[in-house]
């Protein structure tokens, strides 16, 4: 942990465990743009495993993903509560159409403007339960434990 200065003088202890590297954000904006992770890969000119790896294990990289598609899904709905009510009530009207598959593809529509997006923000969270969950794999699966922060395996941590 290292410490910070902040505006009042005060020292805080802030986290650099979680902290993301230059290409690490610009994967995580690559990624929002709709790249793939291959493509991100390509994109960055590392192996595509480096950030399958971030994506599917680095607590900070996670978090940070996660926040960014939480504000960018709140930002696209705060400009769709303007045209909301002309939407659904169109919505509702197809839901009424005697073509069936209309029907159901508005209906499917009008589901879907009600689902956010989910997962964790915080990146101490995440790595909690990287870890609870490969402890639980460990009890029942007997397989090896890994150091999900370190990313090494039993052998590996020092």
């Amino acid at each position: 942990m290292s410490q910070k200065v902040t505006k009042n003088d005060e020292i805080q202890a802030e986290d650099t465990r979680f902290a993301l590297t230059a290409p690490q954000l610009k994967a995580i904006e690559l990624l929002l743009e709709g790249k793939t992770i291959t493509e991100t890969a390509k994109q960055l000119d590392i192996i595509r495993e480096t950030v399958s790896s971030w994506f599917n294990h680095h607590p900070g990289f996670i978090a940070t993903y996660n926040q960014a598609r939480h504000s960018t899904w709140e930002a696209g709905q705060n400009k769709l509560l303007e045209s909301r009510m002309k939407a659904i009530d169109k919505l509702m009207k197809l839901v009424e159409s005697d073509n069936e598959a209309v029907a159901f593809k508005a209906a499917m529509a009008l589901l879907g403007l009600q689902v956010a997006p989910s997962g964790r923000t915080d990146p101490g969270s995440i790595a909690n339960d990287q870890v609870l969950r490969q402890m639980t794999q460990e009890i029942l699966y007997n397989q090896p434990l890994r150091n999900v922060a370190e990313g090494k395996g039993r052998n590996q941590i020092e």
